[in-house]
């Protein structure tokens, strides 16, 4: 160690000599309550557990450190109470020997002396000893240990502290017989217990610092010491709250190191060590530039060099603190250790889960279901018609007999795919109408959501337009000529509401009504394939991606709309004496939000579903409306406020079953024959969607936002909103839904579904599209508009709104970072970038004043 300056300057070569084996301590820490000593926590591998007072542990966790507790660290210990290779052979021999210097030092009264010996002489070996301990944080065989004690007692009005390092390890008791090689006293006035015991655990979270322990065994003396502390507090940061994205790593869940060398995942800390890798090395290139200057130079130009070194050294301290961060975000050799040790199912589950979270990011199970149902229903028909068929009139497999059966629908695969499991699918796709028009949501205020709602009008409008003009113009072309369909028979009145085709042999020539019937196929957008293909098309937080999703979320709203009134059952109309049962089911849920709202147990997700979810689906069912919908009348009364609300805990637990429960609904619904399954509804219901949804949405958003009816966000153009209208044009899901709806006969349903099927090539039609230049070179925050001044900000207030004025700011101080690292790094920055050096007005620096200035 020495003193430079005034600053303390650790020697580095002698932390290298300290053995790796012996950067790693267990610390335990014991408190006495009225002479009673009890072991309350231990920390190992970097983490930290409780004891409770039955005698079982906590789950590890990460340590926490108190500001307010460390800085009494930083003050109270000095060369007065810091002992450094004392020669004890026993705790009492330690503790007479920590007495007498407090007593030297005027920080104890001589005639408590004997008090204070007495109450540490009376600890026994609360640690364990021999005992087999069950800790997961247990210590092994080759460890060393630093032992906290902490007395709450009468006879002292202030705090004392003393800090130890013992010469040689003693048995102390401490687990599994470990020896300690420190020992931390604290004594305290029994009223302070709860400070006493923060300032143990700060000290404790600073002995499990790698870097802490090689400085303090590298300090030679008692005088030296106590500078390791502020050093280490110098290369210390405190991350405000809103900078963790996610709380996994925080509190010690996931899975230990793998889950923080994911740079991909939210909250990992591969953005913090990256950003911290790419500090040290800007920092490194610009200092290596300078001296080049320095030396080759003259006079100003050396001047401008030796200035910039001079500002180079001063964010040393910026460097180290990049270091600790990249520390504190990266998993250390402890934390790999401690998950290779004792996380192995937890790693397992996580792989699970990410392959699970794999195939939902991807849709892969209900692609999956079309890649499986397809060839299916072409080679084997009849085997397929069994297993997951519709036509009332044939044979299917039962899971639950042959008898079964739900107010006279038997219960096949087919219904309970769409008449029970698609209940949850229309349920998230509430929720998330639900969010969106709560305080905040993006439909809360209107005018904030109010060009994507007009471009949802257009998404609707349009395809219902396109559809019926193409039907119209292939009907009166005689495309349709020779199309006969199944007649609705009136004997099947008791069947199933969807399977009322006759197996009469006669067939009745199509209509142009019949056809027409079909115009709600094209109007939904299947939200999980919009969002996995928007993500890949556009950068991240880019506006568009908001916009697409909103508009996809009020489009399926609508189209549980359309499902509801405009496809009733065709021979039994709606039974609105069982339709007003829909205000008991609106009762029954106000009563278990209002009146039973401080009832813990009964404000969950799943008494909602089981209470007015069943109730809803038995009056629906019965009022022949589709019972998919029950759920969307139970959500919205979900209680949402708070992260565990049941609103949200709804999605939580059901988002990941029904991603892939997906597969068994493509199964169901998209087994098209392939060999005749092509025909004039395919192509109106395809078409319809490519040119409806495009057209639609570009054409009424843009002429919204040209009339000042409903602007777009600044940052969104023409051609953004283009390729939402092709990504938003896969219809599939809801689209395959509605035509098992719309057309009873099942060649025209096989039609309408290929049609439905085939528009998920809209999605790699984006894919392509945003291979181009134009967008591949978009920006997340894109640039301020030109001419545009942050001075003037009555022009930002009526031209822009709040979010294009953060956007413009943010990209500012992005520009601003860039050149500043762009000055520090010199010319070689620029030599490797040839468009900065285009783009940026900096010119080489030839004055130290105009270097002053420039930075």
């Amino acid at each position: 160690d020495a003193s430079i300056g005034g600053r303390v300057v650790l020697d580095m070569a002698s932390l290298r000599s300290v053995q790796k084996g012996r950067r790693r301590l267990f610390i335990e820490m014991e408190q006495a309550e009225a002479g009673v000593w009890r072991e309350t926590d231990h920390w190992n591998w970097a983490l930290a557990q409780e004891k409770a007072t039955d005698g079982t542990w906590s789950r590890p966790h990460l340590p926490t450190i108190s500001i307010a507790s460390l800085m009494a660290l930083y003050n109270g210990l000095g060369d007065h109470n810091v002992h450094l290779e004392l020669p004890a052979v026993s705790l009492l021999e330690a503790v007479e020997v920590v007495g007498d210097k407090l007593v030297q030092s005027g920080e104890l009264p001589a005639e408590a002396l004997p008090q204070l010996v007495a109450a540490l002489s009376s600890r026994d070996a609360v640690g364990g000893g021999d005992a087999a301990d069950e800790s997961a944080l247990a210590p092994d065989a080759n460890e060393e240990a630093a032992l906290l004690l902490l007395s709450h007692v009468d006879f002292l009005d202030k705090p004392l502290m003393s800090f130890v390092r013992l010469k040689t390890c003693l048995d102390l008791g401490a687990e599994g017989k470990t020896p300690v090689r420190y020992l931390f006293f604290h004594f305290g006035p029994r009223g302070q217990a709860a400070a006493s015991e923060k300032v143990g655990k700060a000290l404790a979270g600073i002995l499990l610092d790698e870097d802490f322990i090689s400085a303090s065994l590298a300090a030679s003396s008692s005088r030296h010491f106590p500078r390791v502390l502020p050093c280490q507090l110098d290369c210390m940061t405190v991350v405000p709250h809103s900078h963790m994205r996610g709380h996994e790593t925080a509190n010690g869940g996931g899975s230990g190191g793998d889950r923080a060398t994911d740079d991909s995942s939210p909250g990992s800390g591969g953005p913090l060590r990256r950003a911290a890798q790419s500090f040290g090395r800007g920092l490194g290139r610009a200092e290596a530039s300078a001296e080049r200057r320095l030396e080759e130079g003259g006079g100003a130009m050396a001047a401008a060099a030796r200035a910039q070194l001079d500002r180079l050294s001063q964010s040393r301290a910026g460097r180290a603190t990049a270091r600790r961060v990249s520390q504190v975000s990266y998993a250390t050799a402890q934390r790999k250790r401690w998950a290779g040790r004792h996380l192995p199912l937890q790693k397992t589950a996580s792989c699970f889960l990410r392959v699970v979270h794999f195939l939902q990011r991807y849709s892969i199970p209900l692609l999956l279901g079309i890649v499986v149902a397809l060839p299916w229903a072409t080679f084997a028909p009849d085997s397929y018609e069994y297993w997951v068929g519709a036509d009332s009139h044939k044979e299917h497999f039962m899971p639950f007999g042959k008898s079964a059966d739900l107010f006279e629908h038997p219960v096949t695969l087919h219904f309970l795919v769409n008449d029970v499991f698609m209940c949850f699918f229309f349920g998230l796709a509430m929720k998330e109408v639900t969010e969106s028009v709560l305080p905040g949501g993006s439909l809360n205020p209107p005018k904030k959501a109010m060009s994507s709602l007009v471009g949802t009008i257009g998404g609707v409008a349009g395809p219902i337009g396109v559809y019926m003009g193409l039907v119209a113009v292939q009907w009166a072309a005689g495309s349709f000529e020779g199309y006969e369909m199944e007649p609705i028979d009136d004997a099947s009145a008791d069947g199933h509401r969807r399977m009322l085709a006759s197996t009469n042999a006669t067939l009745v020539p199509v209509t142009l009504s019949d056809l027409m019937y079909g115009w709600g196929v094209p109007t939904a957008t299947d939200i999980s394939i919009a969002w996995m293909v928007a993500m890949r098309v556009f950068p991240l937080r880019h506006p568009a991606i908001d916009y697409l999703l909103l508009l996809a979320v009020a489009d399926d709203f609508i189209g549980l709309i359309i499902i509801a009134l405009a496809y009733p059952d065709p021979l039994h109309p709606t039974q609105w004496s069982w339709a007003t049962g829909l205000f008991g089911v609106f009762a029954v849920c106000l009563f278990l939000r209002v009146c039973m709202r401080k009832v813990a147990c009964v404000q969950k997700w799943y008494v909602y579903v089981a209470l007015g979810g069943v109730f809803s689906w038995i009056v629906l069912l019965n009022a022949r409306l589709h019972p998919a919908l029950a759920l969307a009348f139970v959500v919205p009364f979900m209680p949402a406020d708070g992260h565990h609300a049941a609103l949200h805990a709804f999605e939580h637990a059901i988002k990941a079953p029904v991603d892939l429960g997906m597969f068994f609904f493509t199964l169901a619904n998209a087994g098209i024959d392939l060999k005749g399954g092509v025909g004039g509804l395919t192509f109106s219901v395809l078409l319809a969607l490519a040119l409806g949804k495009v057209i639609g949405i570009a054409g009424f958003a843009y002429l919204a936002h040209r009339f000042g009816v409903a602007r777009l966000p600044g940052s969104m153009r023409v051609t953004d909103l283009l390729m939402v209208g092709i990504i938003a044009a896969v219809g599939l899901t809801v689209a395959l839904f509605i035509s098992g709806e719309a057309f009873t006969d099942e060649a025209l349903a096989g039609e309408a579904k290929m049609g439905s099927l085939l528009s998920i090539f809209m999605g790699a039609i984006a894919l392509a599209l945003g291979q181009l230049p134009h967008f591949k070179t978009l920006a997340a925050c894109p640039p301020p508009k030109k001419g545009v001044a942050f001075s003037d900000i009555d022009m930002l207030v009526e031209d822009q709104d709040q979010d294009d004025l953060l956007l413009a700011v943010t990209s500012s101080l992005q520009r601003s970072m860039l050149l500043r690292k762009a000055f520090l790094a010199g010319d070689r920055y620029f030599s490797d970038h040839p468009k900065l050096r285009k783009a940026s007005s900096l010119e080489p620096v030839h004055e130290a004043s105009d270097a002053e200035q420039r930075l």
